[in-house]
Formats: structure tokens, C-alpha cells, sequence
């Protein structure tokens, strides 16, 4: 039986590494126990926070991000996923991935795309039961907000050398 479908792609994964090379997925609720049991250490991850740039997964334009992410970082000049291995093309820690990794088939984008619509993870629901920090992490965001900085950053563009005392400040 062929085992293919409409899309000409054969219905399995072909281990090409194309989804892992685009980025590192984005973490979702249902992925707090992977982070939080140490499988996804800490020193893996990064935030994006709510007004940053990030590329459109389709059509890779930049926008603002709408919310909070939660990512796993990426590696070298792009945004290849950290836990791809180029040597084997395949995922490092492939039983313990992500959801958007367990849902990505490129043959089949209906599971990733309905995944991609889930709750973010956020630094709230990892951190905010650490005594102190989470308000810390606050006092950070009022103070050096994605907004502020980019505000200071068109002032300097525009000419104020006030501004960048203010933003070399923050």
C-alpha cells in the first residue's frame, strides 16, 4: 500500500530535520511537567515576551508577539531547534518532546495547527510560586517593558540624547 496522501508526502516522518532547522517550538500548558521535572532544564528555554518580534510560522513575516512565549532556544546563526541533532537529523530527547513536536507532521498540519491554538506557557506558571521572584520579575517588566524600550529607542533615532541616558539606565 502506498503510503502517501493527498500532499504527495509520505505519511510518516522522513527524519529531514526541516521543522526542527525552522525553530524551536513554543511551549504550551500541557508542558509545564516536562519543565518542571528537569526534562526541559531551564537552561534550554527562552522568552518571548508580549511585544517582541517573532516570525510568522506561515509566512515568516515579523510581527509583535501578542502574548508571552515560552520557547526552547535556538542554535547557531538561525533558530534551529536546541534539541536537534544535525549529525543523526533527528530530535535529541525525542521521547520527552514538546507537544507542538509531537503534533508536527508535515503531511498533516491539522494536529499542529489545532496545538498551535492552545494556552502559552508562561513564567507565571513556572515561577510564581518561588518566594519573591515573581514580583521581581514584575518590577522588571514595569520598568523595561518591550514598549518603553522601543519608545526610547525611536527617540534616539529620532535625535534625544536624553533618551539614551534613560534607556542605557534600564
Amino acid at each position: 500500500m502506498d503510503n502517501r496522501i493527498e500532499t504527495g508526502f509520505p505519511a510518516e516522518c522522513r527524519r529531514c530535520g526541516t521543522c526542527c532547522e525552522k525553530g524551536g517550538p513554543t511551549l504550551h500548558v500541557q508542558d509545564r511537567e516536562l519543565v518542571e521535572s528537569g526534562a526541559l532544564p531551564l537552561r534550554l528555554l527562552v522568552t518571548i515576551r508580549k511585544g517582541e518580534f517573532v516570525r510568522e510560522p506561515e509566512g515568516g513575516n515579523l510581527v509583535r508577539a501578542d502574548s508571552e512565549m515560552i520557547k526552547l532556544k535556538g542554535v547557531g546563526t538561525g533558530w534551529c531547534c536546541t534539541l536537534f541533532d544535525p549529525s543523526e537529523n533527528r530530535c535529541s530527547d525525542y521521547d520527552r518532546r514538546p507537544s507542538e513536536c509531537r503534533a508536527m507532521a508535515c503531511w498533516d498540519t491539522s494536529e499542529i495547527r489545532r496545538v498551535m491554538t492552545l494556552p502559552y506557557l508562561h513564567r507565571r506558571d513556572l515561577l510564581a510560586g518561588v518566594e519573591g521572584l515573581w514580583d521581581l520579575i514584575e518590577d522588571h517588566e514595569q520598568r523595561c517593558s518591550i514598549q518603553r524600550v522601543a519608545g526610547h529607542a525611536e527617540s534616539i533615532r529620532n535625535g534625544s540624547e536624553k533618551t539614551g541616558g534613560n534607556l542605557m539606565k534600564m
